[in-house]
């Protein structure tokens, strides 16, 4: 059993709010670059990790989550335990599967020196605590990629995300950009939340573009990139610029804007 603590937080979101004043500086060539820098489309965690740790986010995540006072949750033996506000436990093993000499597939516990000769592998990092709608984030990790999970403090239920899922500036809605290029899937997501549960609100699918999240304008207002496979909306492959595009809460329906 783990300890009861006080929830945490590993997660903020307040940067682009204040990098936005910065835009103010038109005349400057910095502010240019941070201009620039906002237009790009979001990349997930990588977002909250330094420079140093862009190889191993995940790792450098959940070490700053258990150097809180007290963290509700812990990763032992390649189990990671998280403790809900109801006392009960949410259990994830890493695992590995492999070929043996006889043919069968073996399962055991995960081991890192393994990982790149397996033939399948599941590995579970905990992200952070989003306290203000009462979700732990977790990330599964396997060898064709990987989901993030949001599971609810107050009854466990968990639910699953392509992408990192970004909250609306009043914590009432959640946005999820679909770019799995393996599968092919593209579009995007949006989940309402009510109380502690995550009902998915709106879902726009996509055959040729892939849709890149870049901020909450306001609760009613989402800036995305939309883009090729390959990069840029046209024939230029690293100017975003005119690929943004506004999905916008109009009279309760969602709709795009430009």
């Amino acid at each position: 059993m783990i300890p009861y603590s006080k929830t945490i937080q590993t997660v903020i979101y307040a940067s682009l709010l204040a990098l936005g004043l910065i835009l103010e500086v038109t005349e400057s060539v910095w502010a240019e670059e941070v201009k620039q820098d906002l237009l790009t489309p979001k990349q997930g965690i990588l977002d909250f990790c330094p420079k140093q740790w862009q190889h191993d986010c995940p790792t450098y995540l959940e070490t700053q989550a258990a150097k809180s006072l007290n963290p509700r949750f812990i990763h032992l033996n390649h189990r990671l335990t998280i403790q809900l506000s109801n006392n009960e436990e949410i259990i994830f093993n890493d695992v590995i599967i492999k070929d043996e000499d006889g043919g069968e597939n073996n399962e055991e516990i995960y081991i890192q020196t393994e990982r790149l000769t397996a033939e399948y592998y599941i590995e579970y990092r905990y992200l952070g605590y989003l306290d203000a709608i009462k979700q732990h984030i977790v990330g599964e990790y396997y060898h064709e990629g990987e989901e993030i999970i949001l599971i609810s403090d107050i009854s466990g239920k968990e639910t699953r995300f392509n992408d990192y899922p970004y909250l609306s500036p009043d914590n009432k809605m959640i946005i999820e950009t679909l770019q799995n290029r393996m599968t092919g899937d593209k579009g995007l997501h949006i989940y309402r939340i009510i109380g502690n549960k995550l009902e998915l609100q709106y879902t726009h699918k996509d055959n040729e573009y892939y849709y890149g999240f870049i901020k909450w304008l306001d609760n009613q207002h989402i800036l995305l990139v939309k883009e090729k496979e390959h990069g840029g909306c046209d024939n230029n492959k690293t100017d975003h610029s005119n690929c943004l595009i506004t999905l916008e809460l109009h009279e309760g329906q969602w709709r795009f804007t430009k």
